[in-house]
């Protein structure tokens, strides 16, 4: 009995030990802070040394709060469990309880009533959300630590110098009665006390290590510099790390040793870079649904001498349903925000919605074919092996290039009879219907004769726009690969856009006199000129001084001709054109290029009073000829004879260059009526196929399809045909086709090939090698006995 006492004893005097250490430990940990902010900075300190995290577990609403009266209702203390004894007495304000993120849950309730919920909504009809079993379903460890602040309103006036229960009675007894006469009159003192937890106190956990490393939160300061750079337009995570790399090293731990890459609070996970951005991204939406979003964007962008037109609206397929009454509604408002907007030519692809779109809105203008997509077109249909042509496509090819680049009608007539007389024409019934239906009735908008008698600018391809579109997705988009469309519109008005200008007048400013000097051998009418038209002339310059003054010839009203260096028995026609004649050449250079050639650049020299100004005025005023005086701030004007440049003002009139042949053009072709209409059948048709897949109403449905029946029976009755029979190509066999194309013959596979080793150096050497027998003596029969 009295070794079980002594044992009891020796363990509760052990356990008041223990508490006394604790005690003592949590004393030597005391601190004190004169505001709040000096207390945040200090965990955060001790957060960043321990490698922890603590959160809010509790805090009082007064808390914090510089503005609090001490009230006579309050109790007066003198010391408390995280305030040590000092002589001053002191009203508790409110208190703040910190613990280790990895504690105890305390939203078990809210977790168990949510699981509960997505449970329920799972066993309900057509409900597809996704489910997922977490393994590792929460962080928490139960971990005891916590941290008390304790906010404190202390009063030195009236402090006690012994400590005993009688003073403290009757100070405290003094301090309500002054307090409750005039609260101002106390002097005050506002402190916040805690203990700082040492790390012993963290369980259920490591607090060093990668582990704890990995599982610390971010730090707030880096938070904040990841939400600044996609502020700043900061997409891609390569960028942002290395940002936030520079960040660390350069700002927060300039001069010191920067912490080991591997702790997440300085060097955040992908995954945590992402969420910040989606965070962002979201909170700067003005709007969930991106459609309303966008519509109160528009008019942030609206500047002067800028149009936006925005109209919400909803398609089935988008950009697959366009019609022809979609693209001249926006072909309008192009007219409505240009009223003087009157082009010559259009260069589109081969749709012909936008060709008839384009010829109803424009009636006076043409609309000519791209070549890149001409060739386009016909590269990817010889090659589809349907067409029976992908074996023949390296003659077929140079035949239909042949024709698209006929300079004169008799080339075009004689290139497409060696066309219709070519093997892969005569075999294939197909290349014929294809060429004859669809490229031969438009010839004029893609043959080279046809096109240069009027074409204005030596512009051929349109596949400009798509380098642009290349531009803005690669420069500008480069990170916005899951963007909404107010993402992508706000980067092409606030930076694409205004970067594109701003090269422009840059461009502009730097060909200018009034940026550098030219130099003094420049002719004076090419300066102040884009730099392509300066240098371009400027070569041609070079290789007109070989000219005699002979090889040229006047022929009267601004006609000569100028001898072929290339070819001394042939003249080359020069006409520098009048009011609304423009000027031309024979030579290829100019067809090409639509600019003085070396046969222009002969008469220049030789002929001095026929120089540039007497080029036609719609011609020699074109834009594109001259800088843009917008951009320079002031005009081009005569300059002082020390000088630099004397150009006058240009006007922005479109460039007009028509081809002076000798041979006559092929005769206008009338496009017949039934052709558009047809096309507005197609039109239509496509667009009630798009609409029936919407349809729901089955008696609806039903009627529709009877009416569509009768519409078939009516449309069969005007198609011809033979009695019952309709007239239609019926097409080869695909068998028959395959059976006309070469078969290859595969070598045989050497059985060493893929083999190492000796034995397969040998093999591959010695396998199936032919050999000469012939003449080998025949050696003695060794199996012979004797």
């Amino acid at each position: 009995m009295r070794r079980q006492l002594l044992l009891r004893s020796r363990a509760s005097n052990r356990q008041v030990c223990q508490g006394c250490q604790r005690a003592t430990n949590r004393m030597l940990s005391h601190q004190i802070f004169q505001t709040l902010k000096d207390f945040e900075e200090a965990l955060a300190d001790v957060e960043e040394t321990t490698i922890t995290k603590y959160i809010v577990y509790k805090k009082e609403q007064v808390f914090g709060e510089n503005n609090v009266q001490p009230s006579p209702g309050k109790k007066i203390y003198w010391q408390l469990k995280c305030v040590p004894y000092d002589g001053v007495p002191f009203q508790l304000v409110g208190t703040k309880i910190y613990g280790c993120h990895q504690g105890k849950d305390r939203c078990t309730r809210q977790k168990e009533k949510y699981h509960a919920q997505k449970e329920k909504q799972a066993l309900e009809d057509h409900v597809f959300n996704a489910r997922r079993h977490l393994v590792q379903n929460t962080k928490k460890m139960d971990c005891p630590a916590q941290i008390t602040v304790s906010q404190v309103m202390k009063f030195p006036g009236f402090k006690i110098a012994e400590n005993s229960k009688a003073k403290r009675r009757e100070l405290s007894a003094a301090l309500k009665a002054v307090v409750a006469a005039d609260p101002s009159t106390v002097e005050v003192v506002m402190e916040y006390h805690t203990c700082f937890t040492p790390e012993s106190d963290h369980q259920n956990h490591p607090t060093v290590g990668e582990v704890a490393e990995l599982r610390e939160p971010m730090d707030s300061r880096v938070e904040q510099q990841i939400v600044k750079l996609t502020l700043a337009g900061a997409r891609k995570l390569s960028e942002i790390r290395r940002q936030l790399f520079n960040f660390v090293n350069d700002e927060l731990f300039r001069g010191e040793q920067p912490p080991p890459r591997t702790r997440r609070r300085f060097y955040p996970t992908d995954k945590d870079i992402r969420n910040i951005l989606s965070r962002t991204k979201e909170g700067i939406r003005e709007s969930k649904n991106d459609q309303v979003n966008l519509q109160l964007l528009t008019p942030r962008w609206l500047v002067d001498d800028c149009k936006i037109k925005y109209r919400p609206s909803q398609l089935q397929e988008d950009g697959t349903s366009e019609t022809t009454a979609d693209v001249k509604e926006a072909l309008q408002v192009f007219k409505e925000w240009n009223p003087d907007w009157s082009p010559s030519h259009f260069m589109v692809d081969f749709s012909e919605v936008e060709i008839g779109a384009l010829e109803e809105e424009f009636q006076g203008s043409k609309v000519l074919l791209c070549d890149f997509h001409r060739e386009k077109a016909w590269v990817e249909w010889c090659r589809k092996k349907d067409h029976g042509v992908s074996h023949a496509q390296d003659s077929l090819l140079p035949l239909l290039r042949s024709i698209a680049a006929a300079s004169t009608p008799e080339e075009f007539s004689t290139r497409l009879c060696n066309l219709q007389e070519a093997k892969v024409w005569k075999d294939n019934e197909k290349v014929r219907a294809w060429f004859s239906n669809k490229w031969l009735p438009e010839a004029k908008r893609w043959v080279h004769v046809f096109r240069d008698e009027d074409l204005k600018v030596a512009i051929y391809t349109n596949n400009g726009v798509e380098r642009q579109n290349e531009t803005l997705k690669h420069s500008h988009l480069e990170g916005y690969k899951n963007c909404s469309l107010s993402e992508m519109l706000t980067v092409l008005v606030t930076d694409f856009l205004p970067r594109t200008y701003r090269k422009y007048i840059e461009l502009n400013v730097k060909y200018s006199s009034f940026y550098r000097r030219y130099n003094e051998n420049m002719p004076k009418f090419l300066k102040d000129r884009p730099r392509s038209v300066a240098d371009h002339v400027m070569s041609r310059l070079t290789e007109a001084q070989f000219y005699e003054a002979n090889d040229v010839v006047a022929k009267g009203n601004g006609m000569f001709h100028v001898k072929s260096q290339s070819h001394p028995c042939t003249q080359h026609h020069i006409n520098f054109g009048e009011s609304i004649i423009m000027p031309s050449c024979t030579c290829k250079d100019w067809a090409k290029h639509k600019l003085p050639c070396k046969h222009f650049c002969a008469v220049f020299n030789h002929v001095h009073e026929w120089g540039w100004e007497k080029l036609a005025s719609n011609y020699r005023d074109n834009p594109l000829f001259s800088l843009d005086n917008a951009c320079l701030g002031q005009t081009s004007c005569e300059r002082d004879d020390s000088g630099r440049s004397d150009i006058t003002d240009h006007t922005y009139t479109p460039v007009s260059v028509e081809m002076q042949s000798p041979c006559n053009a092929l005769p206008e072709r009338k496009r017949p009526r039934k052709v558009k209409q047809r096309r507005e059948c197609a039109s239509l048709l496509r667009e009630i196929t798009d609409l029936t897949y919407h349809l729901q109403d089955e008696d609806y449905l039903k009627t529709l399809t009877d009416q569509m029946t009768e519409i078939l029976e009516d449309v069969k009755l005007h198609t011809p045909h033979d009695q019952s029979l309709p007239l239609t190509f019926t097409p080869k066999k695909r068998k028959k086709e395959m059976a006309n194309l070469p078969v290859k013959t595969v070598p045989q596979k050497h059985p060493f090939t893929k083999r190492v080793g000796c034995f397969a150096e040998a093999m591959r050497l010695n396998f199936r090698v032919s050999m000469n027998v012939e003449g080998v003596e025949k050696g003695p029969d060794v199996s012979t006995k004797k």
